[in-house]
């Protein structure tokens, strides 16, 4: 299943992963392929690496998890198990390192190039993530908190 996932969602699951962990728990165990455009992925990249988001990672209980632990290119595959990936713990009780979600979705995201969007979007933060609505094939869905998105248009 294709599915854009806004970065409000991805950095919800990884502060608190009571919140919002379904979309870091589906990416990180192979159940979606996530799509990105190259200014949604730097996005994501810019707010993982805020200051201000890592002192609220920081202040999580660490793990053992090699998810925790390796973050360059490579360190995990798509072959792994569930299980070894995370030391057999679920994904929203693991304290998942951003480097950790960075290097699987280098693995397994779709990126892709997106259209322009003709129609008049509110909130022009949002039009990268409506553009990839554009890209054939479409994702099968589209993951967000951004209460514009449920707005009848």
């Amino acid at each position: 299943m294709r599915v854009v996932v806004d970065t409000n969602v991805f950095v919800s699951g990884l502060i608190n992963p009571r919140g919002a962990p379904g979309a870091v728990d589906a990416v990180i165990e192979g159940r979606i392929t996530p799509v990105f455009s190259s200014e949604t992925l730097a996005e994501l990249q810019d707010v993982l690496a805020r200051p201000r988001l890592q002192r609220f990672l920081r202040k999580r209980p660490s793990t053992t998890s090699p998810l925790s632990q390796r973050g360059a290119r490579g360190d995990f595959g798509r072959d792994r198990s569930h299980r070894e990936i995370i030391d057999g713990r679920s994904l929203s009780r693991a304290a998942i390192r951003p480097e950790a979600l960075l290097a699987r979705l280098d693995l397994i995201a779709d990126l892709v190039t997106p259209g322009t969007v003709a129609e008049h979007i509110r909130d022009p933060k949002d039009a990268p993530f409506v553009a990839l609505a554009t890209t054939r094939p479409a994702p099968d869905l589209i993951v967000t908190g951004d209460s514009d998105f449920e707005r009848d248009r």
